[in-house]
Protein backbone atom coordinates (compact mmCIF):
# COMPACT_ATOMS: atom_id res chain seq x y z
CA UNK A 1 0.00 0.00 0.00
CA UNK A 2 1.06 3.80 -1.16
CA UNK A 3 2.96 5.72 1.68
CA UNK A 4 0.47 8.48 2.98
CA UNK A 5 3.38 11.11 2.20
CA UNK A 6 3.27 9.27 -1.71
CA UNK A 7 -0.49 9.68 -1.91
CA UNK A 8 -0.36 13.37 -0.69
CA UNK A 9 2.43 13.75 -3.21
CA UNK A 10 0.17 12.09 -6.15
CA UNK A 11 -3.05 14.89 -4.89
CA UNK A 12 -0.87 17.22 -5.32
CA UNK A 13 0.69 16.32 -8.41
CA UNK A 14 -2.93 16.25 -10.05
CA UNK A 15 -4.04 18.95 -7.93
CA UNK A 16 -1.10 21.39 -9.16
CA UNK A 17 -0.07 21.46 -12.86
CA UNK A 18 2.49 23.99 -14.21
CA UNK A 19 0.78 26.83 -14.73
CA UNK A 20 -2.42 26.26 -11.99
CA UNK A 21 -0.75 28.78 -9.73
CA UNK A 22 -1.54 31.72 -11.34
CA UNK A 23 -4.48 30.32 -12.86
CA UNK A 24 -5.29 30.26 -9.49
CA UNK A 25 -4.25 33.35 -8.32
CA UNK A 26 -6.35 34.85 -11.81
CA UNK A 27 -9.44 33.03 -11.04
CA UNK A 28 -12.41 33.76 -8.64
CA UNK A 29 -13.45 37.04 -9.76
CA UNK A 30 -16.61 36.97 -8.35
CA UNK A 31 -15.77 35.71 -4.81
CA UNK A 32 -15.21 38.94 -3.69
CA UNK A 33 -16.46 39.72 -0.27
CA UNK A 34 -19.83 42.30 -0.12
CA UNK A 35 -18.47 45.73 -0.05
CA UNK A 36 -16.21 47.84 -2.01
CA UNK A 37 -16.14 45.88 -5.64
CA UNK A 38 -12.19 46.42 -6.78
CA UNK A 39 -11.64 47.77 -9.24
CA UNK A 40 -10.79 45.75 -12.37
CA UNK A 41 -7.23 47.27 -12.54
CA UNK A 42 -6.38 46.86 -8.22
CA UNK A 43 -4.54 43.55 -9.27
CA UNK A 44 -4.09 43.80 -13.38
CA UNK A 45 -0.89 44.81 -12.66
CA UNK A 46 0.81 42.09 -10.11
CA UNK A 47 -1.04 40.11 -12.56
CA UNK A 48 0.45 40.94 -15.65
CA UNK A 49 3.66 41.04 -13.52
CA UNK A 50 3.65 37.93 -12.28
CA UNK A 51 3.16 36.42 -16.12
CA UNK A 52 6.61 38.10 -16.59
CA UNK A 53 8.23 36.59 -13.54
CA UNK A 54 9.10 39.97 -12.25
CA UNK A 55 8.02 38.32 -8.53
CA UNK A 56 9.35 41.66 -6.55
CA UNK A 57 7.60 44.08 -8.42
CA UNK A 58 4.49 41.92 -8.67
CA UNK A 59 4.44 41.93 -4.82
CA UNK A 60 4.52 45.58 -4.44
CA UNK A 61 1.52 46.19 -7.13
CA UNK A 62 -0.35 43.16 -4.79
CA UNK A 63 0.11 45.25 -1.59
CA UNK A 64 -0.45 48.78 -3.53
CA UNK A 65 -3.73 46.32 -4.49
CA UNK A 66 -4.75 45.46 -0.86
CA UNK A 67 -3.86 48.49 0.34
CA UNK A 68 -7.44 50.32 -1.67
CA UNK A 69 -9.65 46.53 -1.44
CA UNK A 70 -8.43 45.23 1.70
CA UNK A 71 -10.97 42.54 1.88
CA UNK A 72 -10.17 41.13 -1.80
CA UNK A 73 -10.13 36.88 -2.26
CA UNK A 74 -8.11 37.72 -5.48
CA UNK A 75 -5.87 40.00 -4.06
CA UNK A 76 -4.91 37.97 -1.01
CA UNK A 77 -4.88 34.83 -3.49
CA UNK A 78 -2.15 36.55 -5.47
CA UNK A 79 -0.46 38.02 -3.17
CA UNK A 80 0.10 34.44 -1.36
CA UNK A 81 1.00 32.94 -5.07
CA UNK A 82 3.91 35.41 -5.21
CA UNK A 83 5.30 34.11 -2.31
CA UNK A 84 4.64 30.84 -3.55
CA UNK A 85 6.67 31.60 -6.40
CA UNK A 86 8.77 33.44 -4.40
CA UNK A 87 9.67 30.00 -2.67
CA UNK A 88 8.37 31.90 0.26
CA UNK A 89 5.35 29.61 1.87
CA UNK A 90 5.40 30.58 5.16
CA UNK A 91 4.53 34.30 4.18
CA UNK A 92 1.76 33.17 1.52
CA UNK A 93 -0.01 30.75 4.17
CA UNK A 94 -1.23 33.97 6.07
CA UNK A 95 -2.47 35.76 3.19
CA UNK A 96 -4.50 32.49 1.62
CA UNK A 97 -5.73 31.92 5.52
CA UNK A 98 -6.96 35.98 5.16
CA UNK A 99 -8.51 34.98 1.86
CA UNK A 100 -10.47 31.90 3.23
CA UNK A 101 -11.37 33.95 6.33
CA UNK A 102 -13.62 35.87 3.47
CA UNK A 103 -14.81 32.96 1.77
CA UNK A 104 -14.11 29.92 2.94
CA UNK A 105 -15.45 27.66 0.01
CA UNK A 106 -12.86 29.18 -2.03
CA UNK A 107 -11.37 26.19 -3.62
CA UNK A 108 -8.64 27.86 -5.70
CA UNK A 109 -7.27 29.42 -2.26
CA UNK A 110 -7.94 26.12 -0.45
CA UNK A 111 -5.50 24.77 -3.63
CA UNK A 112 -2.88 27.17 -3.09
CA UNK A 113 -2.88 27.01 1.26
CA UNK A 114 -2.78 23.09 0.57
CA UNK A 115 0.35 23.49 -2.01
CA UNK A 116 2.10 25.79 0.42
CA UNK A 117 1.49 23.16 3.39
CA UNK A 118 2.92 20.52 0.66
CA UNK A 119 5.63 22.58 0.15
CA UNK A 120 6.51 23.00 3.74
CA UNK A 121 6.16 19.28 4.46
CA UNK A 122 3.48 19.38 6.22
CA UNK A 123 1.77 16.76 4.60
CA UNK A 124 -1.03 16.06 7.38
CA UNK A 125 -2.38 19.39 7.16
CA UNK A 126 -2.04 19.48 2.84
CA UNK A 127 -3.89 16.46 2.93
CA UNK A 128 -6.98 18.32 4.88
CA UNK A 129 -7.54 21.54 3.34
CA UNK A 130 -7.42 19.40 -0.35
CA UNK A 131 -9.89 16.61 1.01
CA UNK A 132 -12.22 20.33 2.06
CA UNK A 133 -11.27 21.07 -1.32
CA UNK A 134 -12.66 17.89 -3.11
CA UNK A 135 -15.37 17.52 -0.84
CA UNK A 136 -16.25 21.18 -2.22
CA UNK A 137 -15.82 20.20 -5.47
CA UNK A 138 -18.13 17.46 -5.02
CA UNK A 139 -20.99 19.71 -3.53
CA UNK A 140 -21.07 21.80 -6.30
CA UNK A 141 -21.01 18.92 -9.06
CA UNK A 142 -24.18 17.63 -7.08
CA UNK A 143 -25.74 20.82 -6.96
CA UNK A 144 -25.34 20.85 -10.35
CA UNK A 145 -26.82 16.89 -11.32
CA UNK A 146 -29.72 17.81 -9.27
CA UNK A 147 -31.88 19.16 -11.26
CA UNK A 148 -31.23 16.73 -14.23
CA UNK A 149 -31.96 13.62 -11.75
CA UNK A 150 -35.07 14.86 -10.92
CA UNK A 151 -36.08 15.55 -14.53
CA UNK A 152 -34.74 11.91 -15.59
CA UNK A 153 -36.70 10.38 -12.65
CA UNK A 154 -39.75 12.28 -13.08
CA UNK A 155 -39.96 10.60 -16.16
CA UNK A 156 -38.93 7.19 -15.72
CA UNK A 157 -42.54 7.50 -13.12
CA UNK A 158 -44.23 9.01 -16.18
CA UNK A 159 -43.13 5.58 -18.00
CA UNK A 160 -44.06 2.84 -14.98
CA UNK A 161 -47.21 5.20 -14.56
CA UNK A 162 -47.58 4.57 -18.28
CA UNK A 163 -47.12 0.77 -18.13
CA UNK A 164 -48.95 0.00 -15.39
CA UNK A 165 -52.12 2.06 -16.58
CA UNK A 166 -51.69 -0.14 -20.02
CA UNK A 167 -54.14 -3.12 -19.86
CA UNK A 168 -53.02 -5.45 -21.98
CA UNK A 169 -49.41 -6.54 -22.84
CA UNK A 170 -49.30 -5.33 -26.13
CA UNK A 171 -50.41 -2.03 -24.69
CA UNK A 172 -47.30 -2.46 -22.37
CA UNK A 173 -44.89 -3.14 -25.33
CA UNK A 174 -45.99 -0.07 -27.10
CA UNK A 175 -45.63 1.81 -23.86
CA UNK A 176 -42.34 0.91 -23.33
CA UNK A 177 -41.29 2.82 -27.14
CA UNK A 178 -40.58 6.47 -26.03
CA UNK A 179 -43.01 8.29 -28.43
CA UNK A 180 -45.16 5.47 -29.65
CA UNK A 181 -48.74 5.25 -30.00
CA UNK A 182 -51.40 2.54 -30.83
CA UNK A 183 -53.50 3.40 -33.88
Amino acid sequence: MASRSAIVGFIFAVAVGPLSLLVHAQAGHSSEAPGRAPAADDFEEAKQLLQKGLLDEAGVAARHGLDRSPKSVVGLNLLGVIYQQQGKDAEAIPQFERALAIKPDSVDTLNNLATSYAAQKRTDLAEQIFRKKFAIEARRRDSKLQPRIAAARSQQGERIHSLSSARSPSRRAYALEPGSRLP
